[in-house]
């Protein structure tokens, strides 16, 4: 497992798969990616590069660091209740490898795989779903409070000196410039400011 980080210095190998944390779209009882339609089935993802912006000489390269591919996940679990708002999010965990991209608050990854889920809040039909899906693909439900420890089994988190300084006026701005590239979040954005 590679890892790319803007700096002078090389990074190691890693042994174990890192561990993020991201959320899906439950929707007709398959699991998708938030900003693609990419379907998450049994096993692993392996990123694709949809973007012209890829540089043609790291065409082999995925996730590239002049380019938006990728497979996301943050570095911890989301808040419990981020799932809440919309019925068709769930939140759990990934384990990725292969080339990495590490940001401020999480990673890109060339593979990724579930490896368990937080059971949804409620108890109607996502919850319903999500169980169903989970023993489909082989994936343990836990609740949002025992995520990390459940996850820890399949590898390990992100080694804290490989992970690059938060710039917080670089984070605000990726998680606004996320928000509107993000189907339900535009929505939300739109009846705050007004629009």
């Amino acid at each position: 497992m590679r890892l790319r980080i803007a700096s002078p210095v090389p990074a190691p190998d890693l042994i174990l798969p890192v561990i993020g944390f991201r959320q899906w779209r439950l929707r007709d009882g398959r699991l998708h990616s938030l900003m693609t339609d990419d379907e998450w089935t049994r096993g692993a993802l392996d990123a694709r590069c949809r973007g012209s912006s890829h540089p043609s000489s790291e065409r082999d390269l995925l996730p590239s660091g002049r380019c938006s591919c990728g497979i996301y996940a943050y570095y911890r679990p989301l808040p419990r209740t981020a799932s809440v708002i919309w019925p068709e999010l769930v939140a759990g965990a990934v384990a990725l490898w292969g080339e990495l991209q590490a940001h401020a608050t999480g990673l890109r990854a060339e593979h990724a795989q579930a490896v368990v889920f937080a059971v949804p809040m409620g108890r109607g039909r996502k919850r319903r779903e999500l169980l169903t899906l989970a023993e489909e693909l082989g994936v343990d439900v836990v609740s949002a409070r025992h995520l990390r420890s459940a996850a820890a089994v399949h590898g390990g988190p992100l080694p804290h000196e490989l992970k690059p300084v938060p710039d917080p006026v670089g984070v605000a701005a990726a998680l606004r410039w996320g928000a509107q590239r993000h189907p339900l979040m535009r929505s939300h954005l739109d009846r705050s400011e007004g629009h």
